[in-house]
């Protein structure tokens, strides 16, 4: 999320960020670090304490720099600005606007009297009691928290008989991996044209790829069939990444599937992704990120891969997934006109394969997440880039029960281990940069 489509979706708004004595400005700096960076569990002892104690928030020092205010300052848009004075001193975000004389911030709680979030204009010389000093700068820039630059592992398309042929020897070239649209429905003839032949080119030119099957079910029965007629049009293939149930409206069909609430559409998906596990199959869930959050219950989100669509430079869906579809106007060598572009962060054919899954036999993961070890059980803070109280709220917040305990212990070496496996590596249970990357993000 930019700075502006910040600024446009909370102005007007109270943040109470951590649920702790109502809106406070600290509030909304913790929101934008969390939307814009991906950075959670800053908790501060005042705003003022962001600036006095920088050094002390890794999270912010790998992202930020530090930067006083001089009679040279002009607030850059995304900068924190921090004020100094009374107990706890301020915070607000600057928009751009100013020059060394004047800023505007987007800032709450103004006046002490939890006011929501709006646009102030400040003067650097007009308040003696409260002297700004300083700005948290992005390092960047950019203000974007792009996972392209930061957590990408592998980068693919996702394609259908609307792609027509593609040129398997150069799209072999410029993608990672393929995910085929098999089909739709829950009849054998509802396959989709081009199946067959995207599933071959794609093993003639040795491109690791997954499927997809577009549901049209209104109840869990029907999501059932559309699963065994979906293993059917599988059976015989081996894929290297998840087969997918795709859940979103279909308007020239008059297709509806939200319209029949959370329950309803929870259950169709856990209906079909269960099935497809039943023969052996690795289920994951296509959907769009508001739909994900408002019509899939978090239990039955959590059980299944997720694989979110969210046009735009960020994915802000706050739970583990692990694909991203972010365009649907891509381009790319072998494919003539527009083609959905896809990211992902979770070793899917380490996974399938060692799990023995879709039409391979089981193996045992060997490959560890991390070489590099940050952190292990027992272990107490380092000074990495994330603290073990970071990793533990992040984790925490992802539904683990982890340990109270101002350490690395059993908890939280049990809830990385489920982490890992999830991702497709070795469960060692230990801490390194590439741990801490996927799910801080």
């Amino acid at each position: 999320m930019t700075y502006d489509e910040f600024e446009k979706k909370y102005i007007g708004k109270a943040v109470d960020y951590d649920g702790v004595a109502g809106v406070q400005c600290v509030d909304l700096v913790d929101q934008y670090l969390d939307n814009c960076f991906g950075i959670t569990g800053v908790w501060c002892d005042g705003a003022k304490d962001l600036y006095n104690n920088f050094e002390t928030y890794p999270a912010l020092v790998k992202s930020f720099e530090r930067i006083p205010n001089t009679r040279d300052l002009i607030v850059q848009k995304g900068d924190i600005v921090i004020w100094g004075g009374g107990s706890w001193g301020h915070t607000g975000i600057g928009n751009g606007e100013g020059d060394k004389d004047f800023f505007v911030t987007l800032e709450e709680n103004t006046l002490g009297q939890h006011e929501p979030t709006q646009l102030v204009k400040h003067r650097f010389d007009s308040d003696i009691a409260n002297p700004c000093l300083g700005v948290l700068r992005p390092k960047t820039m950019s203000v974007t928290n792009s996972p392209k630059a930061k957590t990408v592992k592998t980068r693919g398309v996702d394609i259908s008989q609307y792609q027509g042929t593609p040129d398997f020897a150069k799209l072999k070239n410029a993608v990672d991996f393929v995910i085929i649209k098999a089909g739709y429905g829950r009849y054998r003839n509802q396959v989709d044209p081009q199946f067959e032949r995207n599933y071959s080119e794609c093993k003639k030119y040795g491109i690791p790829c997954g499927a997809y099957w577009f549901g049209y079910a209104t109840n869990p029965q029907d999501a059932a069939s559309e699963a065994r007629i979906c293993v059917e049009v599988l059976k015989g293939k081996q894929f290297e990444y998840p087969i997918y149930y795709d859940v979103e409206t279909d308007k020239k069909s008059n297709h509806y599937p939200f319209n029949t609430g959370i329950d309803n559409c929870s259950a169709m998906v856990e209906a079909f992704c269960s099935t497809l596990e039943s023969y052996g199959y690795f289920a994951g869930l296509y959907i769009s990120r508001i739909p994900l959050q408002t019509y899939i219950s978090p239990d039955v989100a959590s059980s299944y891969s997720l694989w979110i669509a969210e046009y735009g430079a960020n994915c802000n869906y706050g739970g583990l997934f692990g694909m991203w579809q972010y365009s649907d106007k891509g381009r790319i060598s072998g494919i003539s006109g527009d083609v959905d572009l896809d990211e992902c962060y979770v070793d899917y054919p380490g996974l399938i394969k060692s799990g023995g899954f879709n039409g391979y036999p089981k193996q045992e993961p060997e490959k560890p997440l991390d070489t590099v070890i940050w952190y292990k059980c027992g272990d107490k803070d380092k000074g990495n880039d994330h603290s073990i109280f970071e990793v533990k709220q992040r984790l925490k917040g992802l539904g683990y029960n982890v340990d109270d305990t101002g350490g690395f212990g059993g908890g939280t070496e049990n809830a990385v281990k489920d982490v890992q496996r999830k991702m497709g590596y070795k469960p060692t249970g230990e801490i390194g940069e590439n741990f801490v990357k996927f799910v801080m993000r």
